[in-house]
């Protein structure tokens, strides 16, 4: 069953396009000075930009930060601070 349910869900390769958009994804926080581009990891990075034209369900604020540069939609599985 649990492998149905991964079927169902959408698939987003990772590739030279979506490497590049992760990084500048990255450098766009960096530009805006502080160190928030610091806090998310690369897998956070490229998890936003292989799903660019698809809602993010996290549980991580890093989510947030990227999406503040990529306008992407994107939605708590549960309230922040409660798991």
């Amino acid at each position: 069953a649990r492998r149905m349910d991964l079927d169902a869900l959408a698939h987003a390769p990772v590739d030279a396009i979506v490497c590049a958009r992760a990084l500048q994804t990255q450098a766009d926080l960096a530009r805006r000075g502080g160190v928030r581009h610091r806090g998310a990891k690369l897998a956070d990075y490229l998890i936003a930009a292989a799903q660019a034209r698809l809602p993010i369900l996290h549980y991580e604020a890093d989510y947030e930060v990227i999406a503040s540069v990529t306008h992407q939609a994107h939605e708590w599985i549960a309230r922040r601070g409660s798991l």
